[in-house]
């Protein structure tokens, strides 16, 4: 097996957190970790988008949430790995699945808030507004006191900090997403001993645990997405029955969670597969 490793990354969003993830983990393994352009590297972190452009080398690590029909017979790499068994389903290059991990959670539990939201900006507001579940993410922020990773339009926050503090300091974290691709906060979440109020969609609800607002899928949605068409999954829920169950999560004695497969095992499974 070779002990020199060409990634790439993006510097921004979930593929670069998860790209440092996995360098720190294959350094930890023994690898020499070297940067390269995406469709020279031996691991690329990256969106599908992206590499239906340029198609990468070696192992393409991605993921996608709903179908993206312009893309379906596009080469994208030598060997696609992905998060999930929905990912695996949507995009037909996929050939392995390795889960994303975590990083150990560190730090106190004050719990002194009721609800965590983890938010990020996005270009495409509609797009954004819709995967992310705004109106539904506004009704049961009103419910206590919320503390953010960033403000976010229509959502209640009492207070801001980094995660994973925002995971620490609350009794449940707010994760109400129509579609993921990693489902980042819910996992990060969860190695902090902090169970998930989630709506029954994927990729999320695959390894969420805490208090699921059933959800029946409808059909699927058209958006644009960097000049591709994208279809994501529309999922029916009762509003109502998501007022009840998050109220009822705040009284409940929180259920014992965890998330216990780490970035070093992602890296060591990716390893496997990409540098043979």
């Amino acid at each position: 097996m070779r002990r020199t490793v060409r990634l790439f990354h993006p510097a921004i969003g979930s593929y670069s957190y998860l790209g440092m993830m996995i360098r720190l983990g294959l350094s930890e393994l023994g690898y020499e970790v070297r940067d390269a352009a995406w469709d020279k590297a031996d691991i690329a972190v990256l969106d599908p988008f992206a590499a239906a452009k340029r198609p990468v080398k070696g192992c393409l690590y991605t993921a996608i949430e709903g179908r993206a029909p312009e893309i379906e017979d596009k080469k994208l790499a030598a060997k696609v790995v992905v998060p999930s068994s929905f990912a695996f389903s949507m995009l037909p290059q996929a050939e392995y699945i390795v889960p994303h991990g975590v990083m150990p959670c560190v730090g106190g539990e004050e719990r002194d808030y009721d609800f965590a939201v983890s938010f990020q900006t996005y270009s495409e507001l509609k797009f954004h507004m819709f995967r992310k579940n705004i109106p539904l993410l506004s009704v049961l922020s009103n419910l206590g006191r919320t503390i953010c990773t960033n403000a976010a339009t229509g959502v209640k926050c009492d207070a801001y900090a980094e995660p994973p503090e925002v995971y620490r300091r609350a009794k449940v974290l707010l994760f109400l997403s129509r579609s993921e691709g990693f489902g980042l906060p819910a996992a990060e979440a969860m190695a902090c001993g902090t169970p998930v109020v989630y709506l029954d969609a994927p990729a999320h609800n695959e390894f969420a645990q805490g208090f699921r607002i059933p959800a029946k899928l409808a059909g699927f949605e058209m958006f644009e997405v960097d000049r591709f068409k994208y279809l994501l999954p529309v999922y029916q829920y009762s509003m109502e029955e998501a007022v009840s169950i998050a109220k009822a999560a705040l009284k409940a004695v929180p259920p014992k969670v965890g998330y216990d497969y780490t970035y070093l095992e992602m890296a060591e499974e990716l390893a496997s597969i990409c540098l043979l």
